[in-house]
């Protein structure tokens, strides 16, 4: 009988080629296509037609491989899936207009936009099955020796270290919300220098959330704590209208649970994924930009949401991310010059905390969803707003059509490189850390590599690095 590794192997040796065949064959079509004689509106169809089957088969061959979606890549590609390219699925609903990218761009710029998509979340797939070919060829390795409580303290720690900067923060947003609607958040000038660390600092609550319910398998009490703190960030940042912030710790403490405490049944899963889409996450899109008690009416939610399909617009809203790649490709380079790595380089300043400069490196540059806004709607940017941005579009700004499929598939090989360590060493402190790193990464799906830089160094490795060396410590004083 086959090992769990050895079929992993066996299925990697039919899924990989596959994989690299169709990525080849999409290049080929797109440099025959001119040969084609194709009209605009029939290359619409033919690459719509191509990324929707390009995504079914990455569903297919990670459930094939993997036996579960429900796992750190996994969410991170439905997570692109709704950001990036669900609106091309919602297009075909008849009536649903909104959702047709041809209505906001020339067909030739859709077409581009497509292709641009379909090529980099193929980059990005052949990334991650490269990356589980790797360590499919190492040895699981025997799990540390951890006590629980040392995670549990370290958790405790960070907790102690966040809890009040958190407070403070959600207390402001909270307050501005209700008294002036969710869009005042952004006309707020951004902090800087040490102004910025009570932000900083309260996101350490996530890490410290996450380490509690590691190590508490045979902690009920513990457990709970975990489980509370993690309901309150939900529940707070909802009542802000940051639904991302909301979701993602809660997705993130979710797969830890899985992993660590009891597998948690697909059917729980799936409920809940309802219970947001359908319900929450239309409610909060309706209330945010309602200011004062009335926020909080349902006469005024349940009036709105008998105006509208709720499930459909939000789907909508989420699923317009990909006109940030629409625009990029439409501007870049006829109004800018191709980044050329430079973006990537500057995300990597941000492990180091703002206490030398009075703006930061990365932020003095200009970010790419900043630049973005301003040329598209500065109306909209002096107001604080903004379009996001998206992995695939800082992909292209950066390298073009040729190179951005380069660029996702080693975002695809260090995503899943870390998530497969974390399986083969199969211990709490790395799923946790993990889980952690988790809870930021999502947003990257619609946001860009400024974001996920620091996050990965201050609130995944340096919680690990002071679990072992609680642990180290406690070892020595017990065994002196």
């Amino acid at each position: 009988m086959m090992t769990a590794n050895e079929k992993i192997k066996e299925q990697l040796g039919n899924l990989l080629p596959i994989h690299i065949v169709a990525l080849l064959l999409t290049l080929t079509i797109f440099f025959f296509m001119a040969s084609f004689n194709l009209s605009e509106n029939n290359q619409l169809l033919l690459w719509q037609f191509l990324l929707i089957t390009t995504f079914i088969w990455m569903i297919w061959s990670w459930v094939k491989l993997k036996k579960t979606f429900f796992n750190p890549y996994g969410l991170f590609l439905i997570a692109a899936f709704l950001f990036n390219f669900s609106w091309i699925i919602l297009s075909f609903i008849p009536g649903n207009s909104v959702a047709l990218l041809a209505n906001y761009f020339p067909t030739n710029v859709v077409v581009m936009t497509i292709i641009v998509v379909d090529l980099s979340i193929m980059g990005l797939h052949l990334g991650a099955l490269l990356a589980v070919t790797f360590f499919s060829r190492s040895k699981e390795k025997k799990a540390l020796s951890i006590a629980d409580e040392n995670l549990i303290i370290v958790g405790y720690f960070l907790i102690l270290v966040s809890i009040y900067p958190f407070f403070l923060t959600i207390k402001e947003a909270v307050s501005l919300s209700i008294s002036s609607g969710y869009t005042s958040l952004y006309q707020l000038a951004p902090t800087t220098g040490l102004l910025a660390g009570p932000t900083i600092l309260a996101s350490f609550i996530i890490p410290g959330t996450l380490l509690l319910l590691a190590g508490s398998k045979k902690d009920r009490a513990t457990r709970l704590i975990s489980l509370l703190l993690v309901i309150s960030i939900a529940v707070l940042q909802l009542v802000v209208g940051k639904r991302s912030t909301a979701i993602m710790p809660l997705v993130a403490y979710i797969w830890l649970w899985h992993k660590t405490i009891k597998p948690v049944n697909i059917i729980v899963i799936s409920a809940l994924s309802v219970l947001f889409l359908c319900l929450l996450f239309p409610i909060i899109r309706i209330s945010r930009d309602i200011s004062g008690i009335d926020k909080f009416s349902w006469q005024n939610i349940s009036n709105s949401l008998s105006t509208t399909n709720p499930l459909l617009d939000t789907l909508n809203e989420m699923g317009s991310s990909i006109k940030t790649t629409a625009y990029t490709t439409q501007l870049i380079p006829l109004h800018r010059h191709w980044d050329l790595g430079t973006s990537y380089l500057y995300s990597l300043t941000t492990i180091m905390p703002n206490f030398f400069w009075k703006i930061h490196p990365a932020i003095q540059h200009g970010t790419l969803s900043d630049w973005l806004i301003t040329t598209v709607d500065p109306v909209a940017a002096k107001n604080g707003l903004g379009l996001g941005y998206s992995f695939i579009a800082e992909a292209y700004a950066n390298f073009g059509f040729y190179g951005s499929w380069i660029i996702t598939m080693v975002i695809g090989i260090f995503f899943v490189s870390i998530s497969e360590f974390a399986e083969i060493r199969k211990d709490k402190l790395y799923f946790a850390g993990l889980a952690a790193y988790l809870s930021f990464f999502l947003f990257f799906a619609r946001g860009e590599s400024v974001g996920i830089i620091r996050p990965f160094f201050w609130y995944s490795l340096l919680p690990i690095g002071l679990v072992l060396m609680i642990n180290k410590y406690r070892a020595k004083k017990m065994s002196a």
